[in-house]
């Protein structure tokens, strides 16, 4: 399970939705590589490539069966939470060496306190 909550400035309302076994059927050729972060590794970021488009296969609090098309920040938002339904953290994309980088920060981060 999924919730999702985007901020809309556009329409001063923010996107909520529920995705209940949520499965990604097909991604982009283009992708698209920007900065991520994770709860799962407090302060730590990266640059991370992924898809620009995605369409996505759910189902929805009124149990319907739903597939849309999703792109840009709700795309990459959507990859991310999926990922984590499959046990892969942000830190999978990157090479062993900056991966490894990241998890020292944050054990030396919690060793003085601060997270």
């Amino acid at each position: 399970i999924i919730t999702v909550n985007i901020p809309d400035e556009k329409k001063d309302k923010d996107k909520i939705y529920t995705l209940f076994n949520p499965n990604i059927i097909l991604y982009s050729q283009k992708k698209i590589t920007l900065e991520e972060g994770c709860l799962s590794l407090p302060k730590q970021y990266a640059e991370i490539e992924r898809p620009e488009e995605i369409e996505v296969e759910y189902f929805n609090n009124k149990n319907e069966k739903i597939i849309e098309k999703k792109n840009g920040f709700e795309a990459r938002i959507l990859q991310h939470e999926i990922d984590h339904l499959h046990g892969k953290l942000f830190v999978d994309y990157l090479s062993s060496l900056k991966r490894n980088m990241l998890i020292k920060r944050v054990k030396k981060l919690e060793k003085m306190g601060k997270i």
